[in-house]
């Protein structure tokens, strides 16, 4: 790969900084931990008197690399899901003692996100990492992206799109610089409510992809909605019950606050409980969307259409409106630091879940429900 000379990065970055051991959810805590060579390589020849007995015992070859700067090696977490090189104040033993650069390319990079796409590379933050949501979501001014010369030494690129070559000519989405940037504009259009400019950004999914359905009219919130929404966080707290006692606690209050009730009632409570915090804070779930979009690619992906790639947007937008809306009826009220905390648990069980999108989009077209008047509604 040829070493970009450009990077994009939106103004919410700053100077991201690592809060170590003071992070309410470690990356070191419950994720596997990946070695590329280089590092694999030096710290099994390491002669450090307290590190190499650790290194010894943990640190282990992957016969299943994809990638030799990546993957090349693994540290095998304790059973209590700890990295063994955390002490007891949850920081690193490897950096403590040996720098920063001793750490693997994933330690050193993350929440770090690197995509390249026509040559230019482009830097967001996971969202997984909850100081990085923090970081976000701080300022209620619109996100603005600025380019720079790229000077990055260690870096792992997520992925690299090129859509000047010829398998994309006939793609709608050839101009897909132009494509997230007019959709990142239409989510930023502050003249208009949020759920607005989602159902205009849905219209122009399918204007994209010839598919246009939606006759100038928005469905409302329904016991269909209501029902698949149900179904979807069934399947993610299945997925997530291991990952968060918080994301564990808040999905049975949701079943138990929703399962069974009709859409009025939801919509009573989103509406008494929810939508004041909202509507005084409207830039909070802007931020993200347009976080998501821009480190997503939007509308591209390798294997679903743009609409699919919408319709996925949606569903994890309106997700963490209904865990808010719970929430914010069992405290009676919700503050800055909930919001942080149901984007980070979202998007880490997600993100660890490769399969939930693809289970879950299969879902909503064997019920026929992949349409602009379906998902209309579901806008919460």
């Amino acid at each position: 790969m040829k070493k970009p000379d450009l990077l994009i990065t939106p103004s919410y970055i700053g100077n991201f900084k690592c809060i170590g051991g003071a992070c309410e959810d470690s990356c070191c805590i419950g994720w596997d931990i990946e070695l590329d060579r280089k590092t694999f390589k030096s710290y099994r020849k390491s002669g450090h008197p307290d590190l190499k007995p650790l290194f010894s015992e943990h640190v282990y070859r992957n016969r299943y690399c994809y990638s030799k700067d990546v993957d090349f090696g693994k540290i095998a977490i304790r059973d209590n899901r700890w990295c063994p090189f955390l002490d007891e104040n949850k920081l690193c033993l490897i950096q403590g003692k040996l720098g920063e650069e001793a750490l693997s390319n994933v330690c050193h990079t993350f929440p770090r996100h690197y995509n390249i796409l026509n040559g230019v590379c482009e830097l967001s933050l996971y969202m997984s990492c909850p100081e990085a949501v923090r970081l976000l979501l701080s300022s209620d001014e619109p996100i603005e992206f600025a380019e720079s010369d790229f000077s990055v030494k260690r870096f792992i690129i997520n992925s690299e799109i090129d859509t000047n070559g010829k398998s994309w000519r006939k793609s709608p989405l050839r101009d897909l610089q132009g494509i997230r940037m007019r959709s990142i504009k239409m989510v930023q259009d502050r003249s208009q409510p949020l759920r607005n400019r989602l159902v205009d950004l849905g219209l122009y999914m399918e204007k994209l992809t010839g598919q246009e359905s939606l006759s100038g009219s928005v469905n409302g919130f329904s016991p269909e909605h209501l029902d698949l929404f149900i179904y979807t966080i069934e399947s993610l707290g299945m997925m997530g019950e291991d990952e968060s006692p918080v994301f564990s606690e808040y999905t049975e209050a949701v079943l138990e606050e929703f399962s069974g009730v009709s859409p009025g009632s939801f919509g009573k409570v989103f509406d008494a409980v929810l939508k004041p915090f909202i509507d005084e804070n409207p830039h909070l779930l802007e931020h993200y969307l347009v976080n998501m979009l821009f480190q997503e690619n939007f509308p591209f992906s390798p294997a679903e259409d743009p609409f699919d790639v919408y319709i996925m947007v949606v569903l994890r937008y309106s997700l963490i409106l209904f865990y808010l809306a719970v929430m914010a009826s069992r405290k009676g009220g919700i503050t800055f630091e909930d919001v942080v905390s149901m984007i980070q648990i979202h998007s880490k069980i997600i993100n660890h879940h490769k399969s939930f999108r693809y289970n879950i989009l299969q879902e909503i077209k064997r019920r026929d429900f992949d349409s602009m008047e379906f998902i209309s509604g579901a806008i919460l």
